[in-house]
């Protein structure tokens, strides 16, 4: 018996700080018109984008001037990630470099100087990348929102036994069932190791389910920077990230405070003197 339920980290999610999860480039190998498991369910409605990187050869955009820091739109949109090489000329001579002198939004295919960077402003580059080729929902495949399930359409666009890569948001109150039943998993670990002796797994105070609910939440934040850091290796990323990490910082305070009174004594003093250094 655990002390929170999925229904009561969901309700949770659904008041607390807690934005919508974006997942990318999620693969999927599509077989026949077998309908494949994504990662998640309750996928929201429209979100997603499927894709597959079928590109031979790189596409380049120039000369596209960059004045001041204003975004440039490129020809072309869902680029490939790490795929963007911008140089001065089309001789590659001159080489910039990512989050140093340029940032890029792969989705909506834009580009701008970066504040201290070597591109002055105005400046004409060449932009280099790889895209993705985008595949037509009804058309090319089917997917179940709810069920969190993806099928080749027969005569479609993908070939059989494609991989392709698919892009999609889960909204905070109804996401990540196996995330949310790991963390409790988790949660309770942790808590029965170190309850005092008069409290049990099958203990059912109020104190012990909000204290273990908040927990989850701190460990679900946890576990989101760590997605968003392997997802997103550049400045926005590292940035997202933080503010994850700090929301499971909050969360984790908050639930040692609330379960202070079912822990052990030493528990409760080794974490004081931990948290005063």
């Amino acid at each position: 018996m655990s002390f929170t339920s999925p229904t009561l980290v969901k309700n949770h999610l659904l008041q607390s700080a807690f934005g919508p999860f974006t997942f990318e480039c999620q693969p999927v190998t599509l077989t026949g018109t077998d309908s494949i498991e994504l990662p998640h369910h309750n996928l929201d409605l429209n979100s997603e984008t499927v894709k597959w990187q079928k590109q031979l050869a790189p596409q380049v955009d120039g000369p596209i001037t960059l004045s001041n820091y204003d975004w440039s739109s490129l020809s072309a949109g869902n680029l490939v990630r790490d795929s963007v090489v911008v140089t001065l000329d089309s001789t590659l001579s001159t080489v910039y470099v990512e989050e140093v002198d340029y940032k890029i939004d792969y989705k909506n295919g834009k580009i701008r100087r970066v504040s201290g960077g070597a591109i002055p402003s105005p400046q004409q580059v060449y932009v280099h990348y790889d895209k993705y080729s985008l595949f037509v929902r009804d058309s090319d495949y089917a997917i179940d929102f709810a069920q969190g399930m993806i099928a080749r359409d027969f005569g479609g666009d993908i070939p059989d036994g494609a991989t392709v890569l698919v892009d999609y948001t889960v909204s905070g109150g109804s996401a990540l069932d196996t995330l949310i039943s790991q963390a409790i998993t988790e949660a309770q670990d942790i808590i029965v190791r170190i309850l005092a002796p008069e409290y049990n797994s099958s203990s059912t105070d109020q104190g012990l389910k909000t204290g273990a609910t908040e927990l989850v939440l701190s460990l679900i934040a946890r576990d989101m920077a760590n997605e968003t850091l392997s997802l997103w290796r550049n400045s926005d990323g590292y940035q997202r990230a933080k503010e994850w990490r700090e929301l499971s910082a909050t969360y984790e305070r908050k639930a040692y405070q609330t379960l202070a009174p079912f822990l052990l004594p030493h528990y409760l003093r080794s974490s004081q003197t931990k948290s005063n250094d």
